[in-house]
């Protein structure tokens, strides 16, 4: 729709106020078109931004499915649970269905008809009832619709705010694309970090497997702190990662049956770091990069690679500082034999508050009350 120039202007001491929040709406949508949020927490943060901005009671986000050919609600405001779930309809169908096809936006006006476009679509029953339409395109193609209204009277938007809203549902596409590609690329990314993983530890007939491991006690620790899916995906990442410096360590020093000198010790101290580079400051495996340079250091501060203490270092770090330790310590090594289950959990307590966070030391002795019972260090450390 190109917007009437007889709309009613926005009141002018609004107008401060709303350029502020636009401008704060598009600063945020920028940077969650850089993050790693799912979808669901890319649509919620976007009708919040939306009925900030517009002062609507109700804004919904109706996207496509591809499998169904139908526009379905996924995200919304102002709207009951049961009525919400009930909004479902063919494209072309009712007036979100036309605008989802001719990718303009479009506004319904019950008061002034001479508003309204010459072919007048018709409302149905299985969509929203809404003031203003606004389609979500990327590139060319549609991928859903946007709509605002009122719970009583519709009202008229400005001009000023149809762009703003055309505006930032150009900013929420990008996003949308920026999710879907990268949902992509992690599906791609775990089975090959897994094999990565294993060929990293295959160097090392004492530390094979160690990575899966590792992250597999990492993931529990997470889902026991109550971490949401997508954080406990990427500490999944992570913990699978954790040793990828290891590459960069010499096999006359990384396999070394007897003690290492203080000389090898700082080269294999150097594997944080290392690990680090390899990942890089750009790409989807960027958001990984604090869990790999800081999982060896320690919550008193005494740790490497920079000596971070207690809440600075990062919580994926912290989490599989413990995974880490005690996989090390329930497995033989060349200078010593397995620690039993007993000993092994007896050690990370001793050392919580000093070595590792004691909150989740205290969240890893819990696990272990409820998952181990009569379960032996064997067993459980077995693939």
């Amino acid at each position: 729709m190109k917007v009437d120039p007889f709309l009613p202007p926005l009141e002018r001491e609004g107008a401060a106020d709303f350029v502020r929040k636009y401008f704060y709406a598009v600063e945020k949508l920028s940077r969650l078109t850089l993050s790693t949020l799912s979808l669901e927490g890319l649509l919620e943060n976007f009708v919040d931004l939306l009925t900030d901005l517009l002062q609507v009671e109700q804004v919904a986000v109706m996207l496509m499915d591809p499998v169904t050919d139908k526009l379905t609600m996924k995200a919304w405001r102002g709207y009951p649970l049961d009525e919400a779930r009930k909004y479902c309809l063919m494209t072309g169908e009712g007036i979100a269905g036309r605008v989802f096809l001719q990718k303009e936006p479009y506004m319904v006006s019950r008061d002034d008809p001479s508003l309204l476009q010459c072919e007048q679509p018709s409302h149905v029953p299985n969509e929203p009832d809404a003031a203003l339409y606004i389609p979500l395109v990327v590139g060319h193609e549609s991928r859903g619709i946007i709509t605002l209204g009122s719970i009583k009277q519709q009202r008229l938007f400005a001009s000023v705010e149809v762009n703003a809203a055309s505006a930032l549902a150009g900013y929420m596409a990008l996003a949308m694309e920026n999710t879907r590609l990268n949902n992509e690329i992690s599906g791609l990314d775990l089975g090959l970090l897994k094999s990565l993983a294993m060929a990293i530890d295959a160097r090392d007939n004492y530390t094979r497997m160690h990575s899966m491991r590792v992250t597999r006690y990492a993931v529990m620790i997470g889902v026991h702190m109550g971490m949401s899916q997508e954080n406990i995906e990427l500490l999944r990442r992570g913990a699978l990662l954790h040793d990828i410096g290891k590459i960069g360590i010499r096999d006359d020093i990384l396999l070394k049956p007897g003690e290492l000198t203080k000389k090898e010790w700082d080269e294999i101290r150097k594997h944080p770091e290392i690990g680090a580079r390899i990942l890089g400051p750009e790409g989807p495996l960027r958001v990984i990069v604090p869990m790999v340079l800081h999982h060896h250091e320690r919550y008193d501060g005494k740790g490497y690679p920079h000596g971070l203490k207690g809440a600075d270092i990062p919580e994926g770090a912290r989490i599989i500082a413990v995974a880490d330790a005690f996989e090390a310590i329930t497995s033989d090594r060349p200078y010593r034999r397995a620690y039993s289950l007993e000993r092994a959990l007896r050690e990370i307590q001793q050392n919580a508050g000093s070595q590792f966070d004691p909150v989740i030391v205290r969240v890893f002795m819990d696990m272990f009350k409820e998952y181990t019972g009569d379960l032996t260090p064997e067993e459980y450390t077995s693939e």
